[in-house]
């Protein structure tokens, strides 16, 4: 991959492709999984990953350990679509999924996958990027912090007793 940060040894960057959906739905299921054990079924991200998938290389980025096998393994990923600034109008990259494997976090892999989206980003003469993150996921808030990301809007919700 093109202007890609560099990765530490013996990791490599994968574009994703249409064959990766079961894939990916399995680590949105696995990310989702970590912040919620005690849930027992997330079949509804069938349909997430149904409604927001292209299946295009750009669109999935994995990077892969084990450079120089025939088949590496998948450590990373970052998913993205886009959005519509509902202030502005303007569209812009949307990250909807981004995940290290829990054995290869702290290696800066999450931050190397950010910089080659805001890389991609800035050459396709998008002006934002955007994500979403759980209020209990702490340490996600804190890495996109660090990145420079900052609150834009805050979704409230009620439960319905």
């Amino acid at each position: 991959m093109s202007n890609a940060p560099t990765l530490p040894a013996d990791y490599c960057w994968q574009p994703g492709g249409e064959g990766d959906r079961p894939c990916l739905l399995q680590w949105l299921v696995a990310t989702y999984a970590e912040l919620w054990p005690a849930q027992t079924t997330f079949s509804h991200l069938t349909q997430t990953v149904a409604q927001y998938w292209s299946g295009t290389a750009g669109q999935l980025l994995w990077i892969i350990q084990g450079v120089g096998a025939p088949v590496g393994e998948r450590v990373a990923v970052v998913w993205q679509a886009i959005a519509v600034d509902q202030v502005t109008g303007d569209r812009y990259p949307h990250i909807l999924l981004l995940r290290v494997a829990p054995a290869h976090r702290r290696r800066g892999l999450g931050t190397a996958l950010m910089q080659a989206v805001q890389a991609q980003a800035h050459r396709q003469g998008y002006g934002q990027i955007g994500l979403q993150t759980f209020s209990r996921n702490t340490g996600a808030i804190a890495f996109y912090q660090r990145l420079g990301y900052q609150s834009h809007s805050l979704l409230l919700t009620k439960p319905l007793t």
